[in-house]
């Protein structure tokens, strides 16, 4: 991508929006599909489901629930924190890969971006610590615990000298922790208490994480290796990286299997022929491409249980991509850039 396609702000406004889309608010999709499952698993646990038919399910948990509704925006917020401490983090990887251009091009200054961070994290922590003390949220100060955790994990992974996101093997698991089982509890939390139904449920989550992280490194391996950033894709390599994760896509059905849940089961068998594809094919755009699909069937499991997420997503995403052709000329997202 040529540089000389960024630009800096015009105009208040623009700069509003920079400010906007520095939270990434298109790339929260699959943490915030899995907090919904989430959502609804903690639903289902208070409702007598064997007598409820699949209709009756899907009306009824789409009537308006506030406290998951806050804890949607509320781990949306946290998770566009994240976001910005990852930029800050990798401007110089980002440089070369020629991505995530605010902080990387110089359009939002370090310091500033290290501010907004703060007001974000703050606003959400303090926010949910409020509302878990008054038990808004069900799961009262241990759903508080789990947000907690989730929001220094996300501190950990890209923030030196832990930086988990450059430690091969710690790289997947923080990223698959976070991704199955931290959320989809706050989703579950949100509405009820505490069950180990949730560990059940979580491990093939969490397995699914896993597998689909490797393409995520696959993707970055030049600007990783420029920096000298150790990941699980740079130290395997693209053909075992796709290896593992197919292995643990099959580990994931497995289990799915095992514990009767078809829903787990459908996302983790759907993403395997395109990893296999991306074996053969390699290639940034074939990682790219893999990385997608393999988020993918939890997300649209996620859009068919709650078709309002399903709408807001379309938005944020027909915004998002006017705003990068006005702001950058270039096609973001999609699928293969």
């Amino acid at each position: 991508m040529d540089s000389n396609l960024t630009k800096p702000p015009e105009h208040f406004f623009e700069n509003i929006l920079d400010r906007i889309f520095l939270l990434r608010i298109f790339m929260h999709y699959p943490f915030q599909g899995i907090l919904l499952l989430g959502g609804y698993y903690g639903w289902l646990s208070l409702q007598n489901s064997e007598n409820l038919s699949i209709w009756e399910k899907f009306f009824k948990v789409n009537h308006f629930n506030l406290p998951l509704l806050t804890s949607f925006v509320l781990f949306y917020l946290m998770m566009g924190g994240t976001y910005i401490l990852n930029q800050i983090v990798d401007r110089e990887t980002d440089k070369i890969n020629r991505k995530n251009f605010f902080i990387a091009d110089g359009h939002i200054s370090v310091n500033s971006a290290i501010i907004q961070m703060f007001l974000v994290y703050g606003t959400t922590l303090g926010a949910v610590l409020i509302l878990s003390w008054y038990k808004w949220f069900p799961g009262g100060m241990l759903y508080f615990s789990f947000f907690l955790v989730s929001l220094f994990m996300g501190i950990c992974y890209s923030l030196p000298p832990i930086r988990l996101s450059a430690r091969p093997g710690l790289d997947m698991l923080a990223n698959a922790v976070g991704y199955g089982f931290l959320n989809f509890t706050i989703g579950y939390l949100s509405l009820t208490g505490w069950s180990w139904n949730i560990v059940v449920i979580s491990i093939p989550l969490t397995l699914i994480g896993l597998a689909g992280f490797g393409a995520t490194t696959i993707a970055d391996i030049p600007g990783d290796i420029e920096e000298g950033k150790k990941t699980i894709g740079v130290m395997l390599g693209e053909k075992k990286t796709y290896y593992l994760s197919i292995f643990l896509f099959i580990l994931a059905a497995a289990i799915s299997l095992v514990i009767d849940n078809y829903i787990l089961l459908t996302a983790s068998l759907i993403p395997i022929p395109f990893q296999i594809w991306g074996l053969l094919t390699r290639g940034t755009k074939a990682a790219l491409v893999t990385m997608r699909i393999s988020n993918a069937p939890l997300v649209l499991i996620s859009f068919i249980i709650f078709p309002l997420y399903f709408m807001g997503f379309i938005a944020v995403g027909i915004l998002t991509k006017i705003y990068y052709k006005k702001r950058f000329n270039i096609n973001y997202p999609a699928l293969t850039t």
